[in-house]
C-alpha cells in the first residue's frame, strides 16, 4: 500500500515487483523497480524541494569567478586601395588599419616602394606623395592585366591584380511620356556585347546649371530610381506594388544571366510611374541635365561594389540598423593585407540629348 500511494503521488510509470530499499528515510526514498517483461533496471531518485534549493545555491555561488583578460592585442595590417580607369594614371593609397571603434583617420604609409606590372612585365614605379598616395605616369589599357606590388619595411609583400574591361559603348535614349514638367520617362539602354567576367552597373546624376547671377553648378546623385527589367539584379531593390516596379538604391546591377546574353535591353522607369521618387527635386528645365552613368566593372570591381553597397544598406542606410541582419564582409583581392585593386570603364550619357526614335 505504501508503494502504491507513492506511485500515485509522483505519477511514476507502473512497474511490477517494485521494492523499497531498507534503511531509507521517508524524505529520501529510492524506488528500485524491476520490469515485468524485458525492461532494464531503472533507478529513480526523488529529492525534496529543500534539497534542490541547497544544491542550486551551492552551484550558483561556485560558478562565479572574476577573470581579468587584459587589453585585446591589435595587429596592424596594410591597406592598399587603387582603382584602374583609362581616364586616369595609376594611383595607389597605402595606410594602416585602425582598431575597432577608432574614429581617428587612417595612418598613411609613405616609406614604401610600389611597382606596377602590365601582363607580368614591369611597367613603372609609382612616385610617393603626401598622405600615402603613390602616382604613376601611365594609364591602363583595355584588355590588359595589371599587378601592383607594395614593398613596405618589416612587412610581407602586398600584391593585387586585375584586368581592364573593354571600352564598349552602350546605346542609351529616353521615351517621354507626356509629362514635360518632370521625369515621368523611360530610359532605355542597349548593351552591345557582354562578357562572363565583366558586369554593367548603372546610376543617375542630376546636374543643375544656376542662372548667370550665381554661376555655380550643383550635381547630385539620384538616390532612388525605378526599373522593371528581367536583366537587373534586385539585391538592392524593393518592389513597390503601388508603382508596379522595383525601386533601386543608388545603383542598378546587371544580373548574372544577362552577362551570357547578346543584345540585352534594359529599361528604367515605365508607364504609370516616375523614373524617380522625389519629383520636386527633379523638375526638368533648361538649367538641368539628367546623366546616365554606365560602368563596366571587372570581376573584382563588381564583387567589391556589390559587397560595399550591401554593407551600406544593411548597416548605414536606416537610422536604426536591422538587428537581425548578418554581418557583411566587403570584398578584397589584396594578398598580404587588405583593400581593393579593381578596374572599370565609365560612360556618361546626357539623356535629354538622346530621344528614342
Amino acid at each position: 500500500m505504501l508503494f502504491a500511494r507513492r506511485l500515485m503521488r509522483f505519477k511514476m510509470p507502473y512497474y511490477s515487483n517494485a521494492r523499497v530499499l531498507r534503511g531509507a528515510s521517508r524524505k529520501h526514498v529510492l524506488y528500485l523497480t524491476i520490469p515485468a517483461t524485458n525492461y532494464r533496471l531503472q533507478y529513480v531518485k526523488q529529492i525534496t524541494k529543500k534539497s534542490c534549493f541547497i544544491v542550486f545555491v551551492c552551484i550558483l555561488f561556485s560558478c562565479l569567478q572574476e577573470i581579468d583578460v587584459g587589453p585585446t592585442k591589435f595587429n596592424e595590417e596594410v591597406v592598399l586601395n587603387g582603382f584602374l580607369s583609362p581616364d586616369s594614371v595609376f594611383k595607389v593609397n597605402l595606410s594602416w588599419t585602425q582598431p575597432l571603434g577608432s574614429n581617428a583617420p587612417p595612418s598613411p604609409i609613405s616609406d614604401a616602394r610600389v611597382h606596377v606590372f602590365e601582363n607580368d612585365a614591369f611597367l613603372e614605379e609609382l612616385t610617393p606623395a603626401d598622405g600615402g598616395i603613390f602616382s604613376g605616369s601611365h594609364r591602363p589599357v583595355a584588355g590588359r592585366r595589371y599587378r601592383v606590388e607594395a614593398l613596405i619595411p618589416g612587412q610581407p609583400r602586398v600584391i593585387a591584380e586585375d584586368e581592364m574591361p573593354a571600352e564598349d559603348v552602350a546605346d542609351a535614349c529616353f521615351f517621354a511620356l507626356g509629362d514635360p514638367g518632370g521625369y515621368n520617362a523611360r530610359v532605355r539602354v542597349k548593351i552591345p556585347t557582354n562578357s562572363p567576367s565583366h558586369t554593367y552597373w548603372f546610376h543617375f546624376f542630376v546636374q543643375d546649371y544656376e542662372p548667370a547671377a550665381a554661376p555655380t553648378t550643383r550635381r547630385q546623385m539620384v538616390f532612388y530610381f525605378t526599373g522593371n527589367s528581367i536583366w537587373l539584379d534586385n539585391f538592392n531593390a524593393i518592389y513597390d506594388r503601388f508603382l508596379g516596379a522595383f525601386e533601386y538604391t543608388l545603383y542598378a546591377r546587371q544580373n548574372d544571366e544577362a552577362r551570357n546574353q547578346a543584345g540585352v535591353e534594359i529599361v528604367f522607369g515605365g508607364a504609370g510611374h516616375d523614373l524617380f521618387r522625389h519629383r520636386n527635386l527633379l523638375q526638368a528645365d533648361e538649367n538641368q541635365r539628367l546623366e546616365l552613368h554606365i560602368v563596366r566593372a571587372s570581376s573584382a570591381f563588381d564583387r567589391y561594389l556589390k559587397s560595399l553597397l550591401t554593407e551600406f544598406i544593411t548597416t548605414q542606410l536606416l537610422d536604426i540598423p536591422n538587428p537581425f541582419s548578418g554581418s557583411v564582409k566587403v570584398y578584397s583581392n589584396v594578398t598580404g593585407g587588405r583593400g581593393i585593386w579593381a578596374a572599370y570603364t565609365h560612360q556618361v550619357v546626357d539623356v535629354k540629348d538622346f530621344p528614342c526614335p
